[in-house]
């Protein structure tokens, strides 16, 4: 059940990526105000999505992975992104 939870929160994450940026860069007749109001709805969805994997315990399976996800340093918050969608899209 976590991993449902797990691959459904970051679907939904993928796809708010996507909007945003298609936002962003396909639609530049939209006003700034209106670009930084979807980054900032962007950033306010990827802190509830992290949020509810916390409290659902997903992260005490993977040592470090919720220390990535919240570091400053972007290398490192990349690389604990491409940790989670690695784990959850298998080849």
């Amino acid at each position: 059940m976590r991993v449902l939870a797990s691959i459904l929160t970051v679907l939904v994450y993928m796809g708010l990526v996507a909007f945003v940026l298609w936002l962003i860069a396909i639609r530049p007749r939209l006003p700034m105000r209106d670009k930084i109001a979807g980054l900032l709805q962007l950033v306010a969805v990827y802190t509830l999505l992290l949020g509810l994997l916390s409290s659902s315990g997903v992260f005490k399976e993977f040592d470090g992975l919720q220390r990535n996800l919240t570091s400053p340093d972007p290398l490192v918050f990349l690389q604990g992104n491409l940790a989670i969608f690695i784990f959850l899209l298998p080849a």
